[in-house]
């Protein structure tokens, strides 16, 4: 996504200042226990010279697709943006059973009970790692991506409860 934020002045006959706000394509989660896409790179800032009469390079990144199911796959990763000299990343895809996938914003990891996954990291100055997932028994889970703001949540033990323990209480309380 590209919006341009305007015209703030002439510093001579030759160049235009402007603000910009780039933002690249976020990316998509992942299948079967998976971890969150990552958010696109953003970027922004102020007094970028332009000159006028001179062409610049405009494209607007598309988000990545969430990993098909029933099988378990990453999500795919967004595309870039870019004005002008200005290239924000696309977003990590989540991961399926892995790591994240590194992007603008990481991916958030997925993990069987038995292995503990990281997060995808983010690229400094446009975004955040993806979240971790610990070891835990008896537990799948997926991790939130990382986005422009903040780290993806991670998952662990300590905050998990089993669908078959719910359906005990569903039970426990008809």
């Amino acid at each position: 996504m590209l919006v341009p934020l305007g015209i703030l002045a002439s510093s001579s006959a030759n160049e235009v200042l402007v603000d910009y706000l780039v933002i690249a394509g976020g990316a998509g989660g992942a299948s079967r226990a998976g971890g969150g896409g990552g958010a696109g790179g953003y970027l922004t800032a102020s007094n970028l010279a332009l000159q006028p009469g001179t062409n610049y390079t405009v494209t607007v990144g598309a988000g990545g697709a969430g990993g098909s199911a029933p099988s378990a796959n990453i999500g795919s990763a967004g595309s870039n943006s870019i004005f002008s000299t200005i290239t924000a990343t696309g977003g990590g895809g989540g991961g399926s059973y892995s790591n994240g996938i590194a992007g603008g914003s990481g991916g958030g990891a997925a993990s069987s009970s038995d292995t503990g996954r990281s997060g995808g990291t983010g690229v400094s100055g446009q975004g955040f790692a993806g979240g971790n997932t610990a070891v835990s028994p008896g537990f799948a889970r997926g991790a939130g991506g990382g986005g422009s703001g903040s780290v993806g949540a991670s998952v662990g033990s300590t905050n998990t409860v089993s669908y078959t323990h719910l359906r005990a209480h569903e039970t426990e309380a008809d």
